[in-house]
């Protein structure tokens, strides 16, 4: 089943009112449910009953989704902080903000009394957005707006679109600094490289002169765990050789392996080109 970019909107939106969505896995249909709670506390707890024996009927067919948690609301705040605001002033104001008590409400307060209230609905909603797709990937697919990020840009057919929501959701999405950003880098692939595969490296000879050799990659190195590279490390032989060298990801070329091992290299390649935005 696919999702419509309407359908994944008004999910997004749902969510950040604090409901919950259902959305069964044959139709596509969303049903917008408040919690057992929050139901009784309104008055409505009958109707929310009703509505949930319709669901536990054929509770299997149904995905539930719920509102981020109040650790990844907060990281999307400081995220804006740091990536959208451009006046000093004002991101003083709300990185301070951030840091006192109560931070959801003075974030904001600050925030709609300010000239980027709209920039911050629409970058909120950005992010609601590829957090909805990330967490119902399994479920379903999606369509893509009519943009370049919908055009496939890997051989196996991931769109630049897709690579951002990977990068940001999987990747450097807890990572405060540059240290952080490589071991995402290491867990990410570790996870997703099925080994042995082969590829195609580059290699100089001692006059400088420049081949194409077959290797087999063998698994991820143990230089990963004391990181002093800016990517990660794996172990890989020539051809018809016993001798074992550590190279980086970014040297490798056409990798011949399980689609998932394609995609994680290809992500790396277009996070190491510098394409990927928010």
């Amino acid at each position: 089943m696919k999702l419509s970019q309407k359908q994944t909107d008004d999910i997004a939106q749902t969510l950040d009112m604090g409901l919950v969505c259902y959305i069964h896995k044959e139709t596509g249909e969303v049903k917008e449910m408040q919690t057992e709670e929050s139901a009784e506390i309104g008055g409505v707890e009958k109707e929310w009953r009703e509505e949930m024996q319709v669901i536990e009927k054929e509770i299997d067919k149904w995905v539930l989704i719920e509102p981020m948690m109040s650790r990844d609301s907060f990281r999307i705040m400081s995220d804006f902080v740091e990536m959208e605001v451009r006046n000093q002033n004002l991101r003083g104001r709300l990185a301070e903000a951030l840091n006192r008590s109560r931070p959801f409400a003075n974030f904001k307060r600050i925030v709609d009394n300010s000239d980027m209230r709209e920039d911050w609905f629409a970058f909120k909603q950005k992010k609601y957005e590829a957090w909805v797709r990330h967490e119902l990937r399994h479920s379903f697919e999606f369509e893509t707006e009519d943009t370049d990020e919908g055009t496939a840009i890997s051989e196996t057919g991931l769109t630049e679109a897709q690579m951002n929501e990977i990068i940001m959701m999987e990747i450097v999405v807890d990572a405060k600094d540059e240290d952080e950003v490589i071991m995402g880098w290491f867990h990410y692939m570790a996870d997703e490289l099925e080994f042995p595969f082969e590829a195609e490296m580059e290699s100089k000879n001692r006059r400088g002169q420049t081949s194409v050799i077959q290797v087999d990659v063998l698994d991820l190195s143990d230089r990963n765990q004391n990181p002093t590279s800016e990517e990660v490390i794996l172990e890989v032989s020539a051809k018809d050789s016993d001798r074992v060298i550590d190279i980086g990801v970014s040297k490798l070329r056409n990798v011949k392996g399980s689609e998932t091992t394609k995609n994680a290299v290809a992500i790396w390649q277009y996070w190491e080109a510098g394409k990927y935005h928010i």
